[in-house]
């Protein structure tokens, strides 16, 4: 059975032990019996369930953890389950069509789109900003070429910089155009490929290369390149303004209180994204082995470990937990209020997870610190010494 198909049969679910069937799922459903039956003849996949229940509950007893985890393996699901509520005040509870915002892991559909639309020789990766935008982003800023601005290693001004000079501009939503040139007219941190530093403002200037050259919304191209052709059919990008109903909400825990923070709904390619757990999964698993991606997988999903393999949207590097291999894992999270998620693909071992809290504060790592619940998810997936395809 088919990712895409066994997720439009089943809402959230986990495999494999009886503490899953006695949670109620608002809406959703229990787990079928073809699903029970196949788990409990899968010892090791049922142990892995009982371990990452175990992992998410007590993270919820002891510190307030709310959020939602899915887990696919080998295009299989293998564990998907809510705790706590997406919206208190609602009463909604975690689900596996609750939407949230990606923030920053929308860079990782950013730059699938660049390394399309290159393939079809719409756009050369190793053209500058300033041969697409012209005088939207003169030089010198518009010297970085579009690999430096997906790898961050573009020298244009950083993020706290930027945030200070533009919070009396005006320059809140809309075409990318006006980010970029406002972006383009600050002084540069570095020079194009000397130095690499993390910043939103590089993707910014990215899509305003994007919308320039395709002539489209980059929530127009996002649905033609990515979301239709894959079948993610509840993601896109947040309106500007507007939280859609049912829409994850943040929080700050207070003791036993948990308070309401609302966040911006940025709508840029930086970190505009919105998703559900069910389409990350559909996501996951299209890094790994979609044909969409056969002709890019080898450029796209390449860090640089001059650069603490930082790649194209994403960081790509060697990991093991100390069982089994090192194999090839790419990370992506991203981080808006109280809303954290954390996206890991292994295409080596087949591997996938998305992993969101919306409480403030819980510990969600990058797994290569080797703590939090992104490291302790990864930790119980490569246990027992998980066999490696050919």
């Amino acid at each position: 059975m088919s990712l895409r198909r066994c997720l439009l049969i089943v809402g959230t679910l986990c495999f494999g032990f009886s503490a899953c069937t006695e949670d109620k799922v608002p809406d959703e459903g229990r787990i079928v019996g073809e699903q029970q039956a196949r788990a409990a003849a899968d010892i090791q996949g049922a142990t892995k369930a009982e371990q990452l229940d175990a992992v998410f509950t007590r993270a919820m007893e002891e510190n307030g953890f709310m959020g939602h985890v899915i887990v696919t393996h080998h295009g299989e699901l293998m564990f998907a389950k809510g705790y706590g509520f997406a919206d208190i005040e609602a009463g909604l509870e975690h689900g596996i069509d609750v939407p949230f915002p990606i923030a920053s892991v929308t860079k990782q559909w950013t730059s699938a789109v660049v390394f399309l639309l290159a393939q079809r020789g719409v756009i050369d990766l190793d053209n500058t900003a300033n041969q697409y935008l012209g005088e939207t982003c003169p030089l010198p800023q518009g010297s970085a070429t579009l690999r430096q601005l997906m790898s961050h290693t573009s020298g244009l001004v950083r993020d706290d910089e930027f945030n200070r000079a533009i919070t009396d501009t005006g320059i809140l939503y809309g075409p990318a155009a006006p980010f970029a040139a406002f972006v383009c007219s600050l002084p540069q941190s570095d020079d194009p490929g000397t130095e690499f530093y993390y910043k939103n403002t590089d993707t910014m200037v990215l899509q305003a290369v994007l919308e320039q050259v395709t002539g489209k919304p980059f929530a127009e191209l996002l649905a033609e390149e990515l979301h239709e052709p894959l079948g993610m059919t509840a993601s896109g990008m947040v309106a500007a303004a507007i939280r859609p109903d049912g829409m994850m909400v943040g929080y700050v825990r207070d003791g036993e209180t948990y308070e309401r923070e609302d966040y911006p709904l940025y709508v840029t390619a930086a970190g505009g994204g919105l998703s559900t757990p069910r389409d990350m999964a559909i996501w996951n698993n299209a890094i790994i082995e979609a044909p969409l991606f056969d002709s890019i997988r080898d450029e796209w999903l390449r860090g640089d470990g001059a650069i603490g393999y930082a790649g194209a949207g994403h960081w790509v590097f060697p990991y093991s937990t100390g069982e089994g291999e090192w194999l090839m894992t790419v990370e992506r999270q991203g981080h808006i209020g109280a809303i954290h998620n954390a996206n890991i693909v292994r295409p080596q071992d087949g591997y996938t997870f998305n992993l969101v809290s919306n409480v403030g504060g819980v510990d969600m790592n990058n797994i290569y610190n080797q703590r939090g619940l992104a490291y302790e998810t990864i930790r119980i997936l490569l246990s027992e010494n998980t066999s490696t395809p050919e």
